[in-house]
C-alpha cells in the first residue's frame, strides 16, 4: 500500500516537473481553482488506490479530468479545447474504476468512452494515418454510445 502511494508522488510531482521545464505551463498557472480541483482530484485517486474504493476512483477521476481539462485550456497554449478531449478524460476516469473493480463492464464502457472522444475529435484529420477515415470516424462515433445504450437496456 506504502509503495503505491510512494509511486503516485512520484508519477504526479515527475510530470509537474515535465510540464515546468518544457515551458507549457508556468509554475504560477498552478495557483488556479482548475488546477486546484485536479490537484485534490489526484490525491483522492491515490488514496481510492490505496484503499481499493472504487466509487471514489471514479469521481476523483471525473474530477480530475474536468479539472485538467479547464486548467489546460485557460494556462497551456495549443490546448484543444473541443468537448471530445473532456469525453476522452472522462473515460480515461472511468479505466481508473476498472484498474481498482476489475469489472470487464467498467473496461468496456471507459474503451467506448475512450475510443468516442477519439473518434469526435476533429483534430483526428490531421493524423495522416487516419486522415482517410476520419471524416467517417467523425461522422459516425455516436455508434458506440448507441451501441452502449441498447446493452444497458437490455441488459437483465
Amino acid at each position: 500500500m506504502q509503495k503505491k502511494l510512494i509511486g503516485f508522488i512520484l508519477v504526479f510531482f515527475s510530470i509537474l516537473l515535465l510540464v515546468i521545464k518544457t515551458n507549457l505551463a508556468s509554475i504560477a498557472s498552478f495557483i488556479s481553482w482548475p488546477f486546484l480541483l485536479f490537484f485534490v482530484s489526484t490525491v483522492l485517486i491515490a488514496v481510492s488506490f490505496t484503499n481499493q474504493n472504487d466509487k471514489l476512483g471514479l469521481i476523483a477521476g471525473i474530477g480530475a479530468a474536468i479539472g485538467l481539462f479547464i486548467w489546460g485550456k485557460q494556462y497551456v497554449t495549443g490546448w484543444s479545447d473541443h468537448w471530445s478531449i473532456l469525453l476522452l478524460m472522462i473515460g480515461c476516469g472511468v479505466f481508473l474504476q476498472f484498474f481498482i473493480n476489475k469489472q470487464n463492464l467498467t473496461a468496456v464502457i471507459a474503451l467506448i468512452l475512450v475510443l468516442s472522444g477519439i473518434f469526435a475529435w476533429p483534430g483526428l484529420n490531421d493524423i495522416s494515418s487516419l486522415a482517410s477515415i476520419a471524416p467517417t470516424l467523425n461522422t459516425y462515433w455516436p455508434l458506440l454510445l448507441l451501441g452502449l445504450g441498447v446493452y444497458f437496456m437490455l441488459r437483465k
